[in-house]
């Protein structure tokens, strides 16, 4: 009788936003996909349909907020699991306060 594997890896279980936040995507991929290029296509949005109302652009804020918190998170528990140079860890932790203080400011600029 042929035994099924368990599966020990508990991050193949996971959802995609919870392996964002968990950081289970790796500090590269999480980092330049998810956090750059993500607010490059959150930037777009902005200058497009981010324009169109009030209504649409404080539906847009409300979810590029909720997408970048869960990057964030995802960033700095990636390094924390990150086993590489320790200056990738410390600047990928920088970038991250600079972004939650950048996106404050932005909050408190548009009250």
């Amino acid at each position: 009788m042929e035994q099924m594997e368990e599966n020990l890896d508990p991050s193949e279980n996971k959802n995609f936003f919870a392996k964002l936040t968990s950081g289970d995507f790796g500090l590269s991929t999480t980092y330049w996909g998810f956090g750059v290029l993500g607010s490059f296509v959150i930037r777009f949005l902005f200058s497009t349909i981010g324009q169109a109302s009030a209504s649409s652009f404080l539906t847009l804020f409300v979810i590029a907020t909720a997408y970048m918190g869960m990057v964030w998170l995802g960033i700095w528990r990636a390094a924390d699991k990150f086993e590489g140079n320790e200056i990738w860890i410390v600047a990928s932790k920088i970038m991250v306060a600079i972004g939650v203080l950048v996106h404050i400011n932005n909050i408190f600029g548009f009250i």
